[in-house]
């Protein structure tokens, strides 16, 4: 299961506070988009609340709702990298200008078929990098 937890990052005097990293039963990843710091846990429930428990006061960790959550994180930076690699799997095996000419092709025309098909998958694949760290549409 994932949980989603937005925090504040907090200087003391001599320390920097920020949400504690993973433990061994629970998988932690970092978001970050303009000043928002979030993260999405998983594991099991039990171990994910005791991890929350266990972080500092002062980084004020405030638990999301999934909604909320991807409102939060869909222009971070994690999730931009995704979108880049997706593009960059597309841009490797086709130009933009082979992208406008298989639009151009008709329906049925096997290239066509073969690149919509090379394009789905590259998307599924981005999905699946999205889910696997909790971005779940």
């Amino acid at each position: 299961m994932f949980k989603y937890v937005q925090y504040d990052k907090a200087q003391g005097q001599y320390t920097e506070y920020e949400f504690l990293p993973s433990t061994e039963d629970v998988k932690v990843n970092y978001f970050t988009a303009d000043d928002i710091k979030v993260v999405s846990l998983e594991g099991e429930e039990e171990v994910i609340n005791a991890l929350i428990a266990e972080q500092p006061e002062v980084i004020n960790c405030r638990e999301l709702t999934l909604d909320e959550f991807l409102v939060k994180v869909e222009f971070s930076d994690q999730i931009k990298a995704i979108r880049r690699q997706v593009s960059n799997k597309i841009a490797a095996r086709y130009s933009f200008a082979d992208e406008l000419a298989m639009r151009k092709r008709a329906e049925d025309d096997q290239k066509r078929v073969e690149y919509e098909a090379y394009v789905a998958d590259c998307i599924s694949m981005g999905k699946q990098l999205k889910e696997a760290v909790g971005y779940i549409k």
